[in-house]
């Protein structure tokens, strides 16, 4: 049995399999498209708005919001909605004792993202490659959009089998 992430990766590389691509090429023959699924856009597979945190917002407040809504992390946003981070829940929770510390400070800033208009296969290398289970997607001037999950793309793919 392959690790999940050269499943993955397989997946990425093989949208090509013969039921998924004339299921496809029927389904983009009807609405328009060039009928290859790997090159459908990714933000389609964005479920839900991506709950996020403000930066300034203090950490305690933070861990707050993430347990109220029962994320592990969520995606951190300036105050003009542009993406600078992501912070997860057992960061903040070291940081609660410290009412002065804010989101920022625990956020990891080195990120890897997608831009809407990136295709689903490169997506899904993307998450192989980096062995990812979330990717913020945004706008080419970094405005979150929102997130891509690895449960996202499986059934992104699971809705094109035959």
């Amino acid at each position: 049995m392959q690790p999940a992430t050269q499943q993955l990766e397989s997946v990425a590389t093989h949208f090509t399999w013969d039921g998924v691509a004339r299921h496809t090429r029927q389904r983009r023959a009807r609405e328009g498209g060039d009928g290859d699924p790997g090159n459908e856009r990714c933000d389609a597979l964005i479920t839900e708005t991506a709950r996020c945190l403000e930066c300034d917002l203090d950490a305690t407040s933070g861990l707050a919001a993430l347990e109220a809504s029962g994320l592990r992390s969520a995606p951190v946003v300036d105050d003009n909605g542009v993406l600078v981070g992501v912070v997860c829940h057992a960061a903040l929770a070291r940081l609660r004792e410290f009412d002065e510390l804010e989101v920022e400070d625990a956020m990891i800033t080195d990120l890897v993202t997608v831009t809407q208009d990136a295709t689903v296969a490169e997506l899904a290398k993307l998450m192989a490659q980096h062995g990812l289970e979330r990717v913020p997607v945004v706008t080419h001037d970094g405005h979150l959009v929102g997130v891509v999950s690895s449960m996202d793309v499986v059934r992104w793919l699971a809705d094109r089998l035959p």
